[in-house]
């Protein structure tokens, strides 16, 4: 039972986090009220990422130019400057990290390293 509880509060700091990133492109105009509750809603479970994203991890993207979201694919790459991704079709892209907003999909070790960090600071 308190497994569950604290899965679901990490999920909901990592859903502030990205509702926050959301809301600021809103409010500079990048995206309609609609777009921003699509893309909320199609985040859950995801963590925005600056960093080097390890390969194997699924993660979603928007692009800056268009602000659209992607469907999203597996990491088979990522150099610090462009990540590759083996997307749902099959089909291999890179994509320059200046040019999109990168989302991580969280997984079970994830979660865990989010409670012990969080119960180490209490």
């Amino acid at each position: 039972m308190t497994e569950k509880v604290k899965k679901i509060n990490i999920t909901n700091q990592k859903n502030l986090k990205i509702c926050a990133l959301i809301d600021n492109l809103e409010r500079l105009g990048h995206l309609s009220h609609s777009l921003n509750q699509e893309y909320s809603e199609k985040l859950q479970n995801y963590d925005y990422i600056t960093d080097i994203i390890p390969c194997g991890r699924y993660i979603r993207w928007i692009y800056k130019k268009t602000m659209s979201l992607n469907s999203g694919g597996f990491v088979t790459s990522d150099n610090g400057y462009s990540v590759t991704v083996i997307c749902n079709d099959k089909k291999c892209i890179t994509i320059n990290k200046k040019k999109g907003l990168f989302f991580l999909k969280l997984n079970n070790s994830d979660y865990i390293k989010q409670a012990l960090f969080k119960s180490s600071f209490l």
